[in-house]
């Protein structure tokens, strides 16, 4: 049996069990992250047999090798979470390797900043879930707009299969720097409208709502309980 044809059997064989890991960690993820209070998108996929086998013979890699058979994408709204997120991942995972994207463009050029993982289960995982036992997988991590760089800088330029044109190449860039643009100003407003008197009860506000409406199925006065919750704020802040 040849070695592409091995890979295929394997692949095959593992891939269920690839697929029910990553449920499993997507689970763990949107859990422990919500639990420290930062919005995230957790989305898992199994790499499909063709680009399995392109990664293979493209890296001379063997089956085992090849780390990102699965590989899940940890998407937040703001790079401030990132650290913390950061953190959180090397806690519940054994990191094997962790690669920063934006280390690789010094201070000259532009180009995808998302933070890569190398992962497999704790021990103490391991105890309920053996069957995934010595797997390892790769954890992404991105803000959103480095969610929306990595898309379509994989359409046009890392799947092609031609030289890029310079003028097609400079197009790329302008748009990695309009989204790291993006990212920057994101961030700068969401800091300057937190610092807004009001900010605080109103996020508690619709924080409340989730709850409200699941129990009843009417409209409140939301005037009159931004009020006592303003009211509320102020006579424990001081």
């Amino acid at each position: 049996m040849s070695d592409l044809a091995d890979i295929k059997e394997k692949w095959k064989k593992d891939r269920p069990t690839y697929e029910e890991l990553g449920k499993y960690v997507q689970n763990v993820l949107l859990t422990e992250v919500k639990k420290v209070g930062v919005y995230c998108n957790v989305a898992y996929r199994t790499k499909d047999l063709d680009k399995l086998l392109k990664k293979a013979l493209r890296k001379h890699y063997s089956y085992e090798r090849i780390t990102d058979k699965l590989g899940l994408r940890v998407v937040l709204y703001f790079k401030e979470h990132l650290p913390q997120i950061e953190g959180l991942i090397e806690s519940l995972f054994d990191v094997s390797k962790k690669e920063d994207k934006s280390d690789e463009l010094g201070v000259d050029k532009w180009g995808y900043q998302g933070i890569h993982f190398d992962v497999s289960l704790l021990e103490n995982a391991l105890v309920k879930s053996a069957q995934f036992k010595g797997i390892i997988f790769e954890i992404q991590l991105q803000t959103q707009c480095q969610n929306v760089w990595c898309e379509l800088n994989h359409e046009l330029n890392y799947k092609s299969e031609i030289d890029m044109p310079h003028e097609n190449v400079r197009s790329i860039n302008r748009i990695s720097a309009l989204l790291e643009t993006a990212d920057i100003e994101f961030e700068r407003t969401y800091k300057d409208i937190s610092a807004l008197p009001t900010y605080k009860e109103i996020r508690l506000l619709h924080l409340l709502e989730k709850h409200y409406f699941k129990f009843v199925a009417r409209d409140y006065d939301r005037l009159l309980s931004l009020e006592i919750l303003t009211k509320l704020c102020r006579s424990f802040d001081g």
